[in-house]
């Protein structure tokens, strides 16, 4: 019975210390349609508190369109990093964090171009397309999702705050969360990513 007794206790240590030592970094993922600064924080962030186990920007297009990520979903596109072939679902699927940023480009060159009733049903085609994002992403993956809000000083304040409120609550209805861009977006990103990293 002591000899049972002995060889359950060593189990349930080497268990313990596996369970301890279990590798608990950050694989990121950034998907967006243009350099955006917080990206950077993050990573650097993340990367401070040595929990950073990969950063991955490869799926990242200039001007890329949410149509043109959905189709990339679909066809799960694949891509050679660090000497990998990783497909889109794949990454998704690994990865702990994710964020995005797209549409915003084609949204800031409309406003130069469209009238408010043009821009009013631009956006309505923006969110029903960022719904079907969510949704498909959502199938995937259950992991952390943050989406950034949209912001250019000096563009329509109605149009941006129809945009933005509309988004965080898309964001909400499927579990990601929406981060506005403002003098707090910092602090509230920090918060979000504390809390992979307890």
């Amino acid at each position: 019975m002591k000899k049972l007794i002995f060889i359950i206790g060593i189990i349930l240590a080497i268990f313990f210390i596996y369970m301890f030592n279990i590798d608990n970094k950050i694989t990121y993922l950034n998907i967006s349609d243009t350099e955006n600064p917080y990206t950077v924080y993050i990573t650097n962030y993340i990367d401070s508190k040595n929990k950073l186990d990969e950063y991955i920007n490869n799926f990242s297009l200039e001007d890329y369109r949410i149509t043109a990520l959905i189709n990339d979903i679909d066809n799960n596109r694949s891509l050679y990093i660090n000497k990998k072939n990783r497909t889109l679902k794949n990454t998704l699927v690994t990865s702990d964090l994710i964020t995005i940023s797209i549409g915003n480009t084609d949204l800031y060159y409309k406003m130069n171009y469209y009238d408010i009733d043009e821009m009013y049903n631009y956006v309505d085609e923006l969110l029903s397309d960022y719904d079907i994002l969510f949704k498909k992403i959502r199938k995937i993956t259950k992991e952390k999702i943050i989406v950034f809000g949209y912001t250019f000083l000096g563009k329509d304040k109605e149009i941006i705050d129809y945009y933005n409120d509309h988004l965080e609550i898309l964001c909400n209805d499927n579990n990601i969360k929406f981060i506005k861009i403002d003098n707090k977006t910092k602090d509230n990103l920090k918060k979000e990513v504390n809390s992979l990293l307890k």
